[in-house]
């Protein structure tokens, strides 16, 4: 998770170096926001399709055992859950992500001399 949150910070900040200053990552950043999500809610409905919807016969060291459709439901609900917590992260990250916040961040950057790479690995810890 951090490491997607990390990327979709370089992301706004590449869409903003690449128009040389010129875009707005408040105009851009949804675009990658949505995409992010759409992302993040295939990978939940790819894991779900996984997931059988009633009891399941496994055989486990030569004995059969039954998992009963109720553990399943639950698994899907934590998945579910799991997928909503990821998403309003992605959506509190995002609405970070502002021009404004961008400059702040550069100007202390070159105010103190810190590298931006060894900036945004300090972030991503």
């Amino acid at each position: 998770m951090k490491k997607m949150l990390l990327s979709l910070f370089l992301i706004c900040g590449a869409v903003v170096l690449v128009g040389c200053g010129k875009a707005s990552i408040d105009n851009t950043k949804q675009p990658i926001i949505d995409s992010l999500k759409t992302v993040l809610q295939a990978k939940t409905d790819i894991t779900m399709s996984a997931i059988p919807d009633g009891d399941k016969q496994l055989n486990v060291d030569g004995k059969e055992v039954t998992i009963p459709a109720e553990t399943f439901k639950a698994t899907k609900s934590f998945i579910n859950a799991n997928n909503e917590i990821e998403q309003s992260v992605v959506d509190i990250v995002g609405s970070q992500v502002t021009d404004k916040n961008i400059a702040t961040i550069i100007y202390y950057a070159q105010k103190y001399h810190i590298n931006p790479d060894t900036l945004l690995s300090w972030l991503s810890k």
